[in-house]
């Protein structure tokens, strides 16, 4: 049938064979032709039709129509002649047209195709795959153009335009589908998808232009693509494109130039309802050129970061619009400028959220080198404005001019030169200023292209957000350094913040300085150090610094940071080398400081202004190698996560405002003062150590209100030259888990409460000194309190000693004395009370005091026993009670509430050694004349001291060798005066006198005379002894020694 048809056609309108289509021959499926006039209707009864003819071409005012079963249906119309297709009248058609001419296809000026679906090509593809409804790969040599200077329409199917050059100055509608074209050699049709996709030819041609898009375009979706090794200039642009919204299609249009290069001409419109992509090896935006969505969509010009189809070379004339903005209601657009290598910008990018609500948009503009010199809005009236990212390679902000590209001739196919340069670009900071006016502005690097990716600040940068509050962020793949001054103000709302991470370092080589911010963040994300080498000047802005490795200073007398809040967190150290400056605002600012690793301080840091200020490690040590400064700051805080110590010099730290400062140092292991450390001036200063406390040096509190040093296990000060210093202040504590030992000399003057503590070890006080006037003192042990030094108060001041077992003072080779001139000497133990004389000559142990005046009882309350032994060398002598060898007055009780267990009182161990004496009560050895006032007694004032087990007295076996209970010594010729009543109970009492002269063993007032003469001595008439044995009282006199209770 279809061979009949073709017949009946060639013979019957053979007088017309160039007027119409002419020489059909049906390959495939069925058609009848007809025609009638100027009019040739072919009607296909299949679903797919193949017909070949000699000539296809449609003269003015002639119609050539193909009536097909459905729209979906296609006839395929192949030219087998060398004779080009010129549709200068009209083709028409309810289903779908291809026309396959190698030889070229032109659209008239008048001419008119009006089908719902159309394919022309001027290359081939297989007529099998066409029947089966499969993919269609078009191929083939053709250098041959199609032209549209009419006008196409297509329905449903859409229109596919396929060739080597593909030109349209006409009008292309396909309002309800796809408008597609494909400059190409190889070129794959994807029917079902209807998508086409340009196979690279490898080898370069660089003849002409693949697609001239001069006319008008409308679809729901246009795709222009084209090969660009084969072309000169691979897809140009100068006409209109609109690509509309609608109900089925958001409306997209796409100029891909693969390889080559894509240029929108001067006037060129891009007009689509969501999307537009212009893409190549090169793109170029010319003048006047205008790309704009219907609606906030998204436009990418030359690509994307990250994406493999994008253009190496970007670039955007003056005059310039790109639109992406929403009118009425809802966010603004997405716009994306790139070039891996160079991007040149000087055009205008709007994405502003809609005027009733909406948040402004995204602008992307960046490239391996960058050169910014356009325009970009992303204002959002009703919602927060858009960001503006900046991605270069490297680049440099100043105030020098912006560099990148440049201008170089008129060409369409070289408007501009972009030879790239690694690290050229410079934005202007005048640039930067103006489009922070409008956005958020992120500066980056992140995509450096195997560039360092460093952002430099050079030159002064002034930046103010005066019409609206906006946020500048920089954010490098490398390193940021900050080599001229810095600064950004923000004059409208107070909200605007500075940002910079950086993947490497954060260098200030110069200073920041923010006004009226709302934040200002710095940020190494990888192993990057920050170096503080300038100052921040961000008075009333919080401040974070925090770098994932270390932070450092080195700039020497700077105000470091100026700022109302500071957080600054080093993964691993941080270190201040030369003097430093922090100043707050006031009460309401706290500056925080965290080292992960250790965290050196190296020299002078001085807090002005602060509420409070935490510096402290995680991990590591602190290392405290200078003072601290503190000037209207309400605390400071060191803490080691693992050791805290000093070494250098002295560190002095001092409240300059006057006891206004809370000075806490801290360890999560150890405390060591290895320098010396002055602490000045503050309201209080703690040391508090999780394990030790060590000194090892001098440890200087002076006009500080409270000084408490804890421990969680020993509190050592033993240092050679390690003296404890303490002046002027209130309350003064040592508390220690384990044990506080001491044998380097503690003074302590104008303190009002001083506590020594060692909760449940051992209080030990050895060789040096430790003088405490005029404080109460306790001393409290879990153990034992071994004394074998002077401590002593020469004013005011009760003394306390509370002992979970012992109180041990002496023996050493030295005096062994404690005691309060004025004041109650207490002493409780859970066990004994030993005073052991000296194991040198002259040596005392005693518990009491020696000076001119002396008025303080003394009050024990003993678990156990007491023992009272003189030493093994001559005068060594053990005593509670008052007095010795200085001429006074010396008054107080002697008060013995309860001893458990017995009170033994011996002369001396029987070593060699004369004048070795033990004694309970106030004693004379040398001196002038003097008077001794006060009861030994038990609780309450007329009570005998209260004794469970026995009491015993021995003398000595050397001369002048006794022991007493009561008042008295060895007299030296001088007028004395003893008053008083002695009073003990004990369950038994003995007595026994010594085997050498003047060996005595004594119970009530006793002197040994000695230098010749009789002795001035005066027991008062109210004095009185009183002994109680609840079971035995033995005296035993020897040759030499006597024994007595009395006077």
């Amino acid at each position: 049938m279809s061979r009949v048809f073709c017949f009946i056609f060639v013979c019957f309108f053979g007088s017309c064979l160039y007027s119409q289509p002419v020489g059909p021959e049906v390959i495939s499926g069925s058609a009848e032709i007809t025609k009638q006039g100027q009019q040739l209707l072919i009607q296909t009864q299949s679903d797919k039709t193949v017909i070949h003819w000699d000539e296809f071409s449609i003269e003015a005012k002639e119609l050539t129509h193909f009536l097909q079963p459905h729209v979906r249906a296609a006839t395929l119309n192949r030219v087998l002649s060398a004779t080009p297709s010129e549709i200068l009248g009209s083709l028409t058609s309810n289903g779908v047209i291809f026309l396959i001419n190698p030889n070229g296809i032109l659209v008239g000026a008048e001419g008119r195709i009006d089908v719902n679906g159309l394919v022309a090509s001027t290359l081939d593809f297989d007529t099998a795959a066409f029947l089966r409804g499969e993919d269609l790969l078009f191929s083939g040599d053709s250098a041959a153009a199609i032209e549209n200077l009419g006008l196409i329409q297509g329905g449903d199917e859409g229109v596919f335009l396929i060739g080597r050059h593909l030109v349209n100055q006409g009008d292309i509608l396909a309002a309800s589908s796809e408008v597609h074209f494909g400059a190409g050699h190889h070129i794959l049709l994807k029917t079902k998808e209807r998508h086409i996709y340009i196979h690279p030819d490898l080898e370069e041609h660089s003849q002409g232009i693949g697609v001239d898009q001069r006319g008008r375009i409308e679809a729901g979706k246009v795709e222009i693509q084209a090969e660009g090794n084969l072309y000169e200039l691979a897809v140009r642009h100068r006409g209109e494109i609109q690509a509309l919204a609608t109900v089925e299609r958001e409306g997209e249009i796409y100029l891909v130039a693969h390889g080559g290069e894509a240029v929108v001409d001067e006037k060129g419109t891009l007009f689509a309802g969501k999307t537009i992509e212009v893409l190549g090896e090169r793109v170029t935006l010319l003048d006047e050129a205008t790309i704009q969505t219907q609606e906030a969509g998204k436009i990418v010009i030359g690509g994307e970061p990250g994406r493999e189809q994008s253009a190496t070379h970007t670039a955007i004339a003056t005059n310039v619009l790109v639109n992406s903005n929403l009118s009425e209601r809802g966010n603004g657009g997405t716009v994306t400028l790139f070039g891996t290598e160079a991007t040149a910008f000087y055009g205008n990018v709007f994405a502003q959220g809609g005027t009733a609500g909406g948040d402004g948009g995204i602008v992307e503009v960046s490239g391996g080198n960058l050169f910014y010199s356009g325009m970009v809005y992303t204002e959002a009236p009703k919602g927060s404005d858009g960001l503006l990212i900046l991605d270069p390679t490297n680049i440099t902000i100043s105030g020098g001019a912006t560099a990148g590209g440049t201008f170089s001739g008129t060409s369409p196919t070289n408007v501009f030169s972009l030879a790239f340069t690694a690290g050229a670009a410079t934005l202007n900071s005048g640039a930067l200023n103006t489009a922070l006016q409008s956005n958020d502005v992120l500066v980056t690097t992140a995509s450096a292209f195997g560039s360092a990716g460093n952002i430099t600040i050079s030159g002064t940068t002034n930046l103010n957000a005066a019409t609206t509050s906006h946020n500048l962020t920089l954010l490098a793949d490398n390193n940021i350094t900050v080599s001229s001054p810095l600064t950004f103000i923000d004059s409208a709302g107070g909200t605007s913040t500075l940002t910079m991470t950086a993947a490497g370092d954060i260098t200030l080589n110069s200073s920041i300085t923010g006004s009226n911010l709302a934040a200002i963040h710095l940020t190494t994300t990888g192993t990057g150090t920050i170096d503080l080498d300038n100052a921040i000047n961000a008075s009333g802005i919080p401040v974070t610094i925090t770098s994932g490795g270390d932070i450092t200073s080195t700039g020497g007398g700077t105000n470091l940071l100026t700022a109302s809040q500071c957080i600054m967190t080093a993964t691993g150290d941080i270190t201040m080398t030369n003097d430093i400056i922090f100043t707050g605002n006031g009460s309401g600012s706290a500056l925080t400081m965290t080292a992960g690793v250790d965290f050196n301080h190296d020299n002078t840091m001085t807090f002005n202004n602060w509420g409070a200020v935490m510096a402290s490690t995680t991990t590591g040590d602190f290392h405290v190698d200078a003072g601290t400064v503190c000037t209207g700051t309400g605390s400071v805080t060191y803490h080691g996560g693992v050791d805290l110590f000093n070494e250098g010099g002295t560190n002095l730290f001092n409240d300059t405002t006057g006891q206004n400062t809370n000075l806490t140092l801290s360890a999560g292991r150890d405390i060591t003062i290895n320098s010396q450390i002055d602490l000045n001036n503050f309201n209080s200063a703690t040391l508090t150590a999780a394990r030790d406390v060590i000194f090892n040096n001098d440890f200087e509190p002076d006009q500080t209100t409270t000084v408490s040093v804890s421990a969680g296990r020993d509190i050592t000060h033993t240092g050679a030259a390690a003296d404890i210093i303490a002046n002027n202040g209130t309350i003064l504590s040592f508390t220690a888990a384990n044990d506080f030992t001491s044998d380097e000399p503690i003074t302590i003057s104008n303190f009002s409460t001083v506590n020594i503590t060692a909760t449940s070890g051992d209080v030990n006080l050895t060789v040096a000194a430790v003088n405490i006037p005029g404080a109460n003192t306790t001393i409290t042990a879990g153990n034992d309190i071994n004394i074998l030094t002077a401590v002593r108060n020469v004013a005011s001041g009760d003394m306390t000693l509370n002992a979970g077992n012992d109180v041990n003072i002496g023996p050493v080779a030295i005096v062994s004395q404690i005691g309060t001139a004025d004041g109650v000497l207490s002493v409780t133990t859970g066990r004994d009370l030993n005073v052991i004389g000296g194991t040198g000559s002259s040596d005392r142990s005693q518990l009491g005091f020696n000076a001119v005046l002396v008025d303080s009882d003394i009050d024990l309350t003993i678990g156990r026993n007491i023992n009272v032994t003189a030493g093994t060398n001559s005068s060594s002598v053990a005593l509670i009670g008052h007095g010795f060898a200085t001429a006074g007055m010396y008054s107080g009780d002697i008060i013995i509430r309860s001893v458990g267990g017995d009170v033994t009182i011996t002369g001396d161990t029987g070593a060699a050694g004369s004048v070795k004496f033990a004694q309970i009560g106030h004693s004379r050895f040398t001196g002038g004349t003097s008077s001794f006032t006060g009861d030994i007694r038990g609780a309450t004032a007329g009570s005998p001291a209260a004794i469970s087990g026995a009491l015993t007295l021995t003398g000595g076996s050397d001369t002048t060798c006794f022991a007493l209970f009561g008042h008295g010594g060895r007299d030296s010729n001088a007028l004395e005066t003893y008053s008083g009543n002695i009073r003990v109970q004990a369950n038994d009492i003995v007595l026994t006198g010594g085997t050498s002269t003047d060996c005595n063993a004594s119970i009530g007032f006793f002197i040994v005379s000695q230098g010749g003469g009789a002795n001035p001595v005066i027991v008062t008439p109210t004095s009185s002894v009183e002994v109680i044995s609840d079971t035995t009282l033995t005296m035993t006199a020897s040759t030499n020694g006597i024994v007595s209770i009395g006077g």
